[in-house]
């Protein structure tokens, strides 16, 4: 796993949402971890899931039927 940590947040050119936090985590937590999507969930619509794309459409699949 080829992960890079810096401090703090990088900022991004999208008003909506100009920060920009980067994790590495393991693939089970992307596909498995219903606690980690109900975190992503938690913040509603001040978060955007960018990539990987499988868990940006699952989020918000799972945003439109709440």
């Amino acid at each position: 796993m080829d992960c890079t940590w810096g401090t703090g947040l990088s900022k991004t050119d999208d008003p909506k949402f100009p920060n920009c936090l980067k994790v590495c985590l393991p693939k089970w937590t992307l596909t498995h971890d219903v606690d980690f999507k109900r975190w992503i969930l938690g913040f509603g619509g001040h978060v955007k899931v960018i990539t990987p794309q499988f868990l940006a459409d699952d989020i918000q699949r799972r945003d439109q039927e709440i």
